[in-house]
C-alpha cells in the first residue's frame, strides 16, 4: 500500500514546474541532490528550549513539524525557529518534534513512517509543491490531520479530506482580488493577461469566477508566451478590442512594421512600441472610469514587464497577483505601478510589533520576516487549537471550526472549510506596498 501511495504522488508531481511557496524569493531551485541512504534527522522539540510547560502528552497529542524545501537557502530555518518559540509561548506551551527533509523521497518516507504512530496528533508542514504532495495523500491514507502552511496556485484540500491550508492558494487568492476589484475599487469591466501555462489558466479563471460573482464583467482575457520578454502585441490587443472601443474608448495599437517603428522612433530596428491612433490619445484623455487590468506574472518576469507598464492608458487600474511583491520591481517604477492592486497570501513584513515578535527578535538577535511571521502566527494558531476544549476530540473536527484567527501577517478563517478563505490586498503607494484589506 505504502509504495502505491508513493507511485501515486510521482505521477501526480510528474510534468509540472516547480512553484515558489508564497512570497518565496524566486531564486532557481539548486539540482535535486539524491536522497540520503539515512533518514533525515529529527530535531528534538528541546532544541526550542526546555518548556515549563506541560509535555505533549499532557497536551493531548504530539505536534511534528515537517519542513521540506528543496533549496537549503530557504526559510527552512526561519520557520522552524519561529514556529517553536510561539509553540512556547502558548497557553498551555507545546512541543514540537521538528523533522527536515530536502526531497519528495524523502518527506514520503519520514512522513509515512511518523504518521503510523499513534501519537502523531497533528502534523504541520511547509516545504515545496511536490513533497505537498506526499504529505497530502499520506494524510488521507492514515486519516492524520495535516495543517500545511505554504501556498501553491491549487488548494490541496480535494486531496485529503484530513489537510488544512492555513494560507489561500492561488486559486482563491484570485477570486478575493476580483471581488475586491468590483465591491471595493467599483470596476465594471476588467481584462486579463496572463501566461499560456496551467498556473496561468488557473489564477485568470478563478480571477474572472470572483469577479462575476460580485456583478462585474471580464471583457477581454489574453495569453501571453511564459518565456517572453515583451507583452506589448498582447496589452495591444487588449486595449484594441472591439468591446473597449464599443464603449467610446480610445484604441491603442501596436507598431510593428519596420515603416511603423522608423515613424515611430526614426529608427526601424527597434522593438514594438504601443501608441493611440490620434494625437489625443486614451493616455491624454480624462481618466477611465470602471477598467482594470489583471496582470499575472511569474516572479523572475515582474522586471521584465514593469517598465512596459507606462504604455497602458490613463486611469487604467493595474492589479496582479503575489509575485509583484517578490523582487520588488515596481519599486524601481513608481510612475509605472502606483496605485496597483496585488493580492498575497501574508503579509510580506511586519506592521506592528508586540510582545511575541519583539521576543524573538531578542532571542535570534534579527528582524522577522515574512516567514517569521508565517512560523509566529502559525505556532499560536495551533497553541489555540490544542487549548480549544474540544481538543480532545478528532482534530480534523475542530480545526475548521476554530474562531477566526487575526495573526501578525495572516488571517486565518476556515468557515468551516479546510482552506483559509481570506487573504491580503495591498497598495502600491510611495514605493512600496501597504495593505488596504
Amino acid at each position: 500500500m505504502r509504495a502505491a501511495v508513493v507511485l501515486a504522488a510521482i505521477g501526480l508531481t510528474t510534468g509540472c514546474h516547480a512553484v515558489r511557496p508564497a512570497l518565496g524569493r524566486g531564486e532557481p531551485a539548486p539540482r535535486q541532490q539524491p536522497a540520503p541512504a539515512v533518514a533525515p534527522r529529527a530535531e528534538a522539540a528541546a532544541e526550542a528550549g526546555a518548556s515549563k510547560g506541560p509535555s505533549a502528552k499532557d497536551s493531548e497529542g504530539k505536534v511534528v513539524l515537517l519542513v521540506a524545501f528543496a533549496w537549503p537557502e530557504g526559510p527552512a530555518g526561519n520557520i522552524r525557529r519561529s514556529f517553536t518559540y510561539a509553540a512556547r509561548q502558548a497557553y498551555p506551551p507545546f512541543t514540537v518534534d521538528v523533522i527536515r527533509c530536502a526531497s519528495p523521497y524523502e518527506a514520503t518516507v519520514v512522513c509515512d513512517s511518523v504518521m503510523q504512530k499513534s501519537d502523531a496528533r497533528l502534523v504541520v508542514f511547509a516545504g515545496d509543491e511536490g513533497p505537498a504532495a506526499v504529505v497530502a495523500l499520506l494524510s488521507a491514507k492514515y486519516h492524520v490531520p495535516v495543517l500545511k502552511l505554504t501556498s501553491d496556485t491549487r488548494s490541496y484540500t480535494r486531496l485529503s479530506p484530513y489537510l488544512f491550508e492555513f494560507l489561500a492558494g492561488g486559486e482563491r487568492q484570485a477570486e478575493v482580488l476580483g471581488e475586491f476589484a468590483v465591491k471595493e475599487l467599483r470596476l465594471a469591466q476588467l481584462m486579463i493577461l496572463s501566461p499560456a501555462d496551467t498556473r496561468g489558466d488557473a489564477l485568470g479563471s478563478s480571477f474572472r469566477a470572483g469577479v462575476e460573482r460580485a456583478g462585474g464583467t471580464v471583457e477581454d482575457v489574453r495569453a501571453y508566451e511564459p518565456e517572453t520578454q515583451n507583452v506589448r502585441p498582447e496589452l495591444a490587443a487588449i486595449f484594441s478590442s472591439e468591446s473597449r472601443a464599443a464603449g467610446g474608448r480610445a484604441p491603442i495599437t501596436a507598431a510593428q512594421t519596420p515603416e511603423e517603428r522608423a515613424e515611430a522612433f526614426g529608427d526601424s530596428q527597434r522593438g514594438e512600441v504601443l501608441f493611440s491612433g490620434t494625437d489625443n490619445d486614451s493616455a491624454l484623455s480624462p481618466p477611465l472610469l470602471g477598467e482594470g487590468l489583471f496582470f499575472v506574472v511569474s516572479p523572475d518576469k515582474a522586471e521584465s514587464y514593469v517598465g512596459q507598464l507606462t504604455l497602458l492608458p490613463k486611469g487604467t487600474v493595474l492589479l496582479g497577483n503575489s509575485s509583484w511583491v517578490n523582487l520588488g520591481a515596481p519599486a524601481g517604477a513608481n510612475a509605472n505601478t502606483d496605485g496597483m492592486h496585488i493580492v498575497v497570501p501574508l503579509l510580506p513584513k511586519v506592521i506592528e510589533k508586540d510582545a511575541l515578535i519583539t521576543g524573538y527578535e531578542t532571542e535570534t538577535g534579527g528582524e522577522v520576516n515574512e516567514w517569521d511571521l508565517l512560523g509566529l502566527d502559525a505556532g499560536e494558531f495551533v497553541g489555540k487549537v490544542i487549548a480549544s476544549p474540544r481538543a480532545k476530540q478528532d482534530w480534523a473536527k475542530v480545526i475548521p471550526q476554530m474562531p477566526r484567527f487575526e495573526g501578525r501577517a495572516v488571517e486565518v478563517d476556515f468557515g468551516g472549510a479546510h482552506e483559509n478563505r481570506v487573504a491580503k490586498v495591498l497598495r502600491f503607494e510611495n514605493g512600496e506596498f501597504l495593505p488596504v484589506r
